[in-house]
């Protein structure tokens, strides 16, 4: 396969470009997770706390089958150092697993014996999962050339217009499946006219001179699936860990204290928008010191990075202890600064969470995809049993206890994995 010259230049990235492309990805990040945020804030304040529960229910429902289908193909686009497959070739991979992840949604929910209201806030949500999916793999070919700047405006005006979509829906109907909807709407109007021309901008289209119909495309979806299987079934069993205290507290505790868990939760999201930035920026370089066998590098940028974050996680933890109820107060009312001894808690897990997300990362650099399966199986058995114990007794800090001991485990056992992946020799690989 001929080299791309756009993508040989951009993967050649020095470390001053890595921080740029951190800024750009963290403020792309930090606007949309804000907005994200203030629809959460808005729940809370205009919903009652049931329905901030059943959005949480139904977030935790959907996210699972999406992250299963989708296959992280963002992740093996940014890191395909050898043009192995086009984006006409992932964006067709990406289209049909959408098809199966909404029969699959649609199937779950009929048989799961929610109620209707919570059904058809599920479908609602499903319907933002697909426009985020999509505009996910427009931004993969984005990313896979560096061009962050590009993901981060399509990142902040999709925010903008999802929380505006929402509150304007929200206070003229008093309906969350209604402004749910609308907010599928604008983000689908977004995907179409920011994220596929910008992904078209960039020469994500044929490739190499290579046909790019339907047809054409049908002997390559085997072999991506085969590659990413293993990170759709991470992804999927990472989310289903995450999601566990919900269910569990669903089931114990009521969609109220899911209510609450969720809105403290989210909190810890400042820290992870910080990471995110910094861990999908240093991907591609992750992947070029591995092709290039420049191994003790690698292995420096990796270390340096996670003790970083953990660093970030633990700072973090101190300035919930000390400034937690007020905050949740302010955000979201009296009713949940309840949960500021949980919020402490998910801080000192964030620690953890953001060490591992560096080193699984790494580990997807380095193409050590299938290694990660049984410790994810192990994470949800580990969580379930944790949950099962600790729910019941303790409630939402019973849950945040359990991610807490999952969090740091899973670290640990990623620190192993990727040290014994980089004393490996490439020859044996």
């Amino acid at each position: 396969m001929a080299a791309q010259p756009v993508a040989k230049a951009s993967l050649r990235m020095s470390v001053a470009s890595v921080r740029v492309n951190a800024l750009w990805t963290l403020a792309g990040n930090t606007g949309y997770m804000a907005c994200q945020w203030l629809i959460l804030a808005l729940l809370a304040r205009h919903f009652h706390v049931e329905a901030v529960g059943r959005y949480a229910l139904s977030l935790a429902f959907t996210a699972p089958i999406f992250l299963l289908c989708a296959l992280q193909l963002r992740s093996l686009q940014a890191t395909d150092t050898k043009a192995e497959f086009t984006f006409a070739q992932y964006a067709f991979v990406r289209c049909l697993s959408l098809i199966a992840a909404v029969a699959a949604v649609a199937c779950a929910s009929a048989f799961s014996g929610w109620e209707r209201q919570m059904g058809v806030i599920i479908l609602a949500v499903t319907t933002v999962k697909c426009t985020e999916s999509l505009s996910d793999i427009c931004h993969g070919a984005l990313h896979r050339v560096g061009n962050m700047r590009r993901i981060a405006i399509s990142l902040i005006m999709r925010g903008i217009a999802s929380t505006g979509s929402f509150a304007a829906v929200a206070f003229a109907t008093n309906s969350l499946t209604l402004s749910i909807l609308t907010m599928a709407l604008a983000q689908s109007l977004m995907v179409i006219f920011v994220d596929v021309p910008a992904a078209r901008a960039v020469g994500a289209g044929v490739q190499n001179g290579q046909p790019s119909g339907p047809f054409a495309l049908r002997p390559t979806v085997s072999a991506i699936v085969r590659l990413a299987a293993p990170l759709g079934v991470i992804a999927a069993l990472l989310s289903v860990s995450a999601n566990l205290p919900r269910y569990f507290l669903q089931a114990y505790r009521g969609e109220a204290e899911v209510g609450v868990f969720a809105a403290v939760a989210y909190v810890t999201v400042a820290g992870n928008i910080v990471v995110s930035a910094v861990v999908q920026s240093a991907a591609p370089r992750f992947a070029r010191l591995w092709h290039d066998n420049a191994v003790h590098e690698l292995r420096s940028m990796i270390y340096r990075l996670t003790f970083a974050v953990c660093a970030l996680g633990f700072v973090a933890c101190l300035l919930g202890i000390a400034f937690g109820r007020d905050l949740l107060r302010l955000a979201y009312g009296p009713i949940y600064a309840k949960g500021s001894y949980t919020l402490s808690v998910l801080l000192a897990a964030s620690a953890f969470q953001f060490g591992g997300t560096v080193l699984g990362m790494a580990l997807t650099a380095v193409r050590s995809l299938k290694v990660q399966l049984p410790v994810h199986v192990a994470s949800v058995a580990l969580t379930t049993a944790l949950c099962f114990g600790f729910i019941p007794i303790w409630g939402s800090a019973g849950a945040a206890y359990a991610i807490v001991a999952v969090a740091a485990s899973m670290m640990l056992v990623y620190l192993f994995l990727v040290e014994s992946r980089l004393r490996t020799p490439h020859h044996t690989i």
